[in-house]
């Protein structure tokens, strides 16, 4: 048994629930952001909301920051369907503008603070933010420079007039949190303190304009084309959905209540971290926040807060647990946070992952459309499923060339309609994203069997192909996690003259294990097709894999890595 199962085995304990049937809940009524908000604060006014080791801030705080700031924006002239660009790292200022933003109505832009130049300039002119609040500084990015890059005419701004810049048409304002360039409208606090005609009576009326209806969070997404997508959500949508994972507490997060302390890791400004943050605060607990997220400061984070649940990847959970000093008790009080991490707690059990409830989401729907009512093992023949669609959601699959529906089993596009679809994408029409009767085509390649449980193969594109065959790099990433001493992989084509492609994969492995590339091999003709086995194998450390900010795997760069000759 290797160091982390055996570890794990003494002490951990997976949080089973008994197999239920699905459970059916009467739904809350079209709610806006603001009517949920209230709702939190009023039951969690006293307890702490965001715990960073600067200070803790109450849920009672972050009602009267966010209610400062709102005031602060109704006094610029904002309102309904403004769209205020928020670039700052997790923390409880992120929060407090993003709930000033609903609270009067406009539209919350969640801005990358990983953005360069570039994408940061895109997103500002496409978004049409109005008004921009920033962060100075952050793991060494430099905002005042990167805004300067990305709109020169800034520095020539003087005595506080309106921004008037063709570059960025709409934009009018910015405020940092921090210290402030001179050319800028100052810092948080003077977006606040200028709402002297704006008090309490003003921001209740304005607040009982908002309708569940309203446009409230834009959100940037990768797709197919050059530029990332803008996703726009209604309120009713993303209360509901903050409602229906907070009742559910099987998929994301797991079980969570207001004794618990969760490290989130995942930017807020992408639908993992945001849901992590909303249900986690629905449901009154404390939310930790690190600026450093590598296994060793997680260790250190974990020790330090006593925290209950991590919002991370699987493969993060393994490689703390290689930390030379990790003690078995370090993981004592922790529980399981999302489902994608099953295998990690399986295999400290030595289960199949496989066997677990499972769930799959995009941004698109607010994170998980599918999932089960349940946390528990699931029945034989079902290993692998992703689980139905959730209470209010509908699946169909599709032939992604001629748009027929396929048999059951048979693979085709998954496509998706319901409450928590987004209403568009911005700035493009929805017959140009939707199908005629209101689908969304996810381009998942999945499988459906006659309960409408689905089953996810890999993202229509991204196939490996190799001799005329299509080998999904997920499928055999998914088989390769099944592997004991395996912490985590990356499954990438190489270029072959004979073949077109070949299959390979970069392996990070249990340092106490023994595993190499024959006895993987033979673990692996079971689960795959002999042409779906990887020629060739790179054993690496978790850091030599190039991550996304969410702590996703890159595959790209790491077969660029590997041709350069540096993998």
């Amino acid at each position: 048994m290797n160091r982390q199962a055996s570890i794990a085995a003494q002490d951990y304990t997976i949080p089973l629930q008994p197999i239920e049937r699905p459970v059916s809940f009467d739904p809350l009524p079209p709610t806006s952001l603001t009517q949920w908000w209230r709702g939190v604060a009023d039951r969690h006014g006293d307890r702490i909301a965001v715990i960073t080791d600067a200070r803790e801030t109450h849920y009672s705080d972050l009602d009267a920051q966010s209610a400062a700031l709102a005031r602060g924006l109704l006094a610029l002239g904002l309102g309904k369907g403004a769209r205020v660009g928020i670039m700052l790292p997790n923390g409880a200022e992120w929060i407090a503008a993003w709930l000033a933003v609903s609270r009067i109505g406009g539209i919350a832009v969640a801005l990358s603070t990983f953005a360069s130049p570039g994408e940061l300039r895109y997103a500002v002119q496409h978004a049409d933010c109005a008004v921009l609040l920033t962060a100075n500084t952050y793991l060494g990015h430099d905002y005042v420079a990167k805004l300067v890059e990305a709109f020169p005419a800034l520095v020539k701004r003087q005595n506080g007039s309106p921004i008037l810049d063709p570059d960025c048409p709409y934009l009018r304002r910015i405020f940092f949190n921090g210290a402030a360039p001179d050319w800028s409208d100052g810092d948080l606090a003077a977006l606040a303190a200028g709402a002297v005609d704006f008090g309490d009576a003003m921001l209740a009326a304005v607040e009982t304009t908002v309708a569940p209806s309203d446009d409230a969070l834009l959100m940037y997404t990768s797709g197919s084309t050059a530029n990332p997508k803008a996703v726009i959500h209604i309120h009713a949508a993303l209360v509901d959905k903050i409602d229906r994972l907070a009742r559910m507490k099987t998929i994301i997060p797991l079980g969570t209540g207001p004794d618990d302390r969760m490290l989130i890791s995942n930017p807020f400004f992408w639908i993992g971290g945001w849901i992590g943050m909303t249900v986690a605060l629905d449901a009154g607990a404390s939310i930790i926040l690190e600026d450093d997220h590598s296994p060793r400061a997680t260790l250190d984070a974990v020790r330090r807060h006593n925290i209950t649940q991590i919002g991370g990847t699987p493969g993060l959970l393994g490689s703390i647990t290689q930390l030379p000093d990790f003690r078995p008790d370090d993981f004592a009080s922790l529980r399981i946070q999302n489902t994608s991490q099953w295998p990690f707690f399986c295999q400290a059990e030595g289960k199949p992952a496989s066997r677990y409830a499972a769930a799959i989401g995009m941004t698109e729907t607010i994170g998980p459309h599918s999932g089960y009512w349940y946390a528990g093992e699931l029945p034989d023949g079902l290993d692998g499923t992703m689980g139905p669609p959730l209470e209010g959601m509908e699946f169909r699959i599709v032939d992604p060339d001629t748009g027929a529906i396929c048999a059951n089993g048979t693979p085709g596009e998954l496509q998706v309609r319901g409450i928590w679809v987004m209403d568009r994408f911005y700035k493009r029409l929805r017959n140009e994203t939707f199908t005629v009767d209101g689908f969304y085509p996810t381009g998942d390649e999945c499988t459906m069997d006659g309960e409408c449980r689905i089953w996810f193969h890999h993202r229509l594109g991204g196939m490996i192909k190799t001799s005329g065959a299509n080998v999904s790099p997920e499928e055999v990433e998914f088989a390769l996690r099944s592997i004991e001493g395996i912490i985590e992989s990356a499954v990438f084509p190489v270029s072959d003259a004979k073949a077109g492609q070949i299959v390979a994969a970069a392996i990070v492995k249990d340092r106490s294990s023994d595993i190499d590339e024959p006895s993987i091999k033979q673990r692996l003709r079971p689960l795959l097709s002999a042409f779906k086995i990887p020629k060739i194998f790179r054993f690496v450390d978790r850091d030599d894999l190039p991550r996304t900010p969410s702590d996703k795997i890159r595959r790209v760069e790491v077969a660029k890595l590997f041709n350069e000759g540096r993998l």
